[in-house]
């Protein structure tokens, strides 16, 4: 077995060749390393946008419940819809997993089942407290689901609703087009290269990278894709700077 020099061990993790959490997914809470062998990451940045659904609220039993509810009704194998609906808006999902339905009856009654249903939606962890300290930050939304969809969700979660919110119904091309973040860029009135989107899916991260911004992924579906990787926001703090210019802080 080669064993490494102690001294070359300790640069390698200290400093290592790229400092980026996707390639490094050893180095995280609860591994064999204490958190002050973790590096930390610093990015700068002038504005945040997030994905709703995964990214700051958990609605994945709400979600299933809905969709199962919708495909039982329309003949369909719930096993068969819910691993494929995750990410993208609901009219496009309907529009590839049953064509042969009339797509604006099949949506308004998809619509009505998730508006309707709350119960178990609540905070990812940390989530509260990391919007909370987004003081004098521009901040949005850009989700896949509609509005009637999103805003009892942020309430049952309680999140507060951001000037900066753009819901599915409001871009003509769901993610993973890049016309959903490239609105909230549009909305937000800075340089793409300036913001930092987080999110949960592939297809929410490849929209993300495709308007040019910074990516962070909390689940490992996306993280090929993605700049940072996180398992919460517990990870992530930030630095408030002057003339708008910040800093997130992963750790």
């Amino acid at each position: 077995m080669l064993t490494l020099p102690s001294t070359l061990l300790a640069e390698t993790i200290l400093n290592p060749p790229k400092v980026n959490l996707k390639r490094w997914p050893e180095v995280r809470w609860g591994s064999r390393l204490s958190p002050s062998s973790i590096p930390m990451i610093t990015i700068p940045f002038r504005g945040i946008l997030f994905d709703l659904d995964g990214t700051l609220v958990n609605s994945l039993p709400a979600v299933e419940r809905a969709w199962a509810q919708w495909s039982i009704e329309h003949g369909l194998s719930p096993e068969d819809i819910l691993p494929k609906i995750h990410g993208r808006r609901a009219v496009d999902s309907i529009a590839a997993l049953a064509p042969h339905l009339d797509q604006e009856t099949a949506f308004i009654r998809l619509e009505h089942l998730e508006a309707s249903d709350t119960t178990g939606v609540v905070p990812l962890l940390g989530a509260i407290d990391f919007v909370s300290s987004l003081v004098d930050v521009p901040w949005g939304i850009v989700t896949s689901g509609t509005s009637a969809i999103a805003e009892p969700r942020l309430q049952a979660a309680g999140i507060p609703k951001p000037p900066i919110f753009v819901p599915g119904e409001e871009v003509p091309v769901g993610k993973p087009d890049p016309a959903p973040f490239l609105e909230g860029v549009k909305r937000m009135g800075l340089p793409a290269s300036t913001i930092v989107a987080f999110e949960d899916t592939l297809a929410g991260v490849l929209s993300a990278k495709r308007a040019q911004l910074t990516v962070i992924c909390l689940t490992e579906e996306g993280a090929a894709e993605a700049d940072y990787i996180i398992s919460d926001y517990s990870q992530v703090k930030v630095s408030l700077g002057e003339d708008g210019q910040h800093a997130l802080h992963i750790q």
